[in-house]
């Protein structure tokens, strides 16, 4: 009759060591998972003759003798990490899980701008500043604005313009895109130094200029 020691990680668990050896490796096999008979639970794998989840499953209720039970890579309440509640965040119309990852709906002028579904819709697209009419629009970004002094309202900025400048297009996405140091809008929007008060060109030969926001001229001749 043989006998002999088995090789580290493998055990005779069916005591028939003449017919196959040591015929189970209890450190991959999940009906032996460490010692012989030892079965691991639903949705789990022997890995290191330990027992845990299979790729995509968790042990969220914490009860071994079901395995691995929740599907995380669908489970809106378990998505990715058990406990990861994809409809727990603020303002959320609706929500899912697709490959471990929540997705997130947001409700009415409510939207995800840092593309964070955990927290939520944490951004009014109707009130903030920083994301005013759509994700990313800063109104205190666009040129020539004072930031301090921005609003959104209805998804609409509202600003003041920084010295020198003016919003002389009544464009909003511009900004104050007007130099009012400029002779054609000298210290206010369409203030022409280069036409008479009669909205004529100047007489030949004589120049205009802008200086402390009024216009200068050569004296004519």
């Amino acid at each position: 009759m043989c006998s002999g020691t088995c090789a580290p990680g493998y055990t005779d668990c069916n005591n028939n060591l003449l017919a196959d050896g040591c015929e189970v490796n209890t450190g991959s096999n999940a009906t032996s998972c460490g010692t012989c008979g030892f079965q691991c639970g639903p949705n789990q794998d022997c890995v290191g003759s330990v027992c845990v989840c299979s790729a995509g499953f968790g042990d969220c209720d914490g009860n071994p003798s079901n395995g691995c039970e929740t599907d995380v890579f669908t489970d809106g309440l378990n998505c990715g990490t058990c406990g990861t509640n994809c409809s727990a965040g603020a303002h959320i119309l609706s929500s899912s899980c697709s490959a471990g990852t929540c997705h997130v709906t947001c409700s009415g002028t409510w939207e995800s701008c840092d593309n964070n579904p955990l927290n939520g819709c944490e951004a009014d697209v109707n009130s903030d500043a920083a994301n005013c009419g759509v994700c990313g629009w800063n109104c205190g970004s666009l040129s020539n604005v004072n930031p301090s002094n921005s609003t959104c309202s209805v998804g609409i900025c509202s600003f003041s313009c920084l010295n020198n400048a003016a919003n002389c297009d009544l464009v909003e996405s511009n900004g104050c895109e007007t130099n009012t140091t400029s002779v054609y809008d000298c210290g206010f929007c369409g203030n022409d130094c280069t036409q008479t008060l009669e909205f004529e060109a100047l007489p030949p030969g004589s120049t205009a200029s802008c200086s402390l926001s009024e216009c200068q001229y050569n004296s004519y001749s």
